[in-house]
């Protein structure tokens, strides 16, 4: 059994973690939700990823403790729903707009929709330009799952909570380091994400890149943001505000690439 946090968001990524090698090894796998207390906006594709898994691998998955709070939300119902179907759910089944709160499931596709969602959901809440950056960001995003993911489908969200815009990318395909580790020489996971961060350091072989994550990283750095990285072997975490790194070795790897991203809705970018 696997007790979930009170909170589950881009923290504590080692007992999410956790339940993907269990449902990798396991047939049966029993989730405890008694603790949890809320789901930021990451945690919905968080939830969503752990759903793909759960039917590829047929795993049998039991839910213990769900509060009625919790049993409400979109993406634990999707959860519950699917969790026993034999075969993959399509995009749209994985895919919601709510209050403040976009999720969507691609598939080897881009994000074509990104720009009415935003305007639907966001137009009153925050200016032109910040969708204009978010809109910019998550193309990157998800233009590196296309260039170089292996997983057929990703997850991407946009959701604010409290003064704070979350979005990002969850991918389960070719990480980060797997890719550098063609062109670069790193000592570890950690320094292959903090590599992956320069200018010009890209993970194709031929052409030129990495300009995207350099991109993202000095948006956030101008709007005094946070960015969490997760792929393979190691996490990495910015605090712009704060300037403050943290990086380190993940307990439970991911065989692909997580990146998280929050902005004060009140930056001036």
């Amino acid at each position: 059994m696997i007790k979930l946090p009170q909170t589950i968001s881009d923290a504590r990524v080692d007992t999410i973690l956790n339940i993907f090698n269990q449902i990798q090894r396991s047939k049966e796998l029993v989730l405890d939700f008694g603790r949890v207390q809320s789901i930021l906006p990451a945690g919905h594709v968080i939830l969503l990823s752990i759903l793909d898994k759960v039917i590829e691998h047929q795993t049998q998955v039991d839910f213990l403790n769900l509060s009625s709070k919790i049993k409400k939300l979109k993406s634990v119902q999707l959860l519950l729903e699917h969790s026993s179907q034999q075969g993959f759910c399509s995009v749209d089944q994985l895919s919601f707009i709510g209050e403040g709160l976009i999720v969507k499931s691609l598939q080897n596709s881009i994000y074509i929709s990104i720009e009415e969602d935003l305007i639907q959901c966001f137009e009153s809440k925050i200016s032109e330009k910040q969708r204009w950056y978010i809109q910019f960001i998550l193309n990157e995003l998800i233009q590196n799952a296309l260039d170089h993911s292996t997983s057929e489908r990703y997850f991407v969200y946009i959701g604010e909570w409290k003064r704070e815009i979350h979005f990002g990318i969850t991918d389960l395909g070719v990480s980060i380091p797997a890719k550098l580790e063609q062109k670069y020489n790193c000592e570890s996971d950690e320094q292959y994400l903090l590599k992956s961060l320069e200018y010009k350091v890209g993970t194709r072989r031929v052409r030129d890149g990495g300009l995207g994550l350099f991109h993202l990283f000095s948006i956030l750095k101008e709007a005094e943001g946070r960015m969490v990285m997760i792929s393979r072997d190691a996490q990495l975490r910015k605090y712009f505000k704060q300037r403050k790194t943290e990086h380190g070795k993940l307990k439970n790897s991911l065989r692909g690439t997580w990146c998280f991203v929050r902005m004060p809705k009140e930056s001036v970018l």
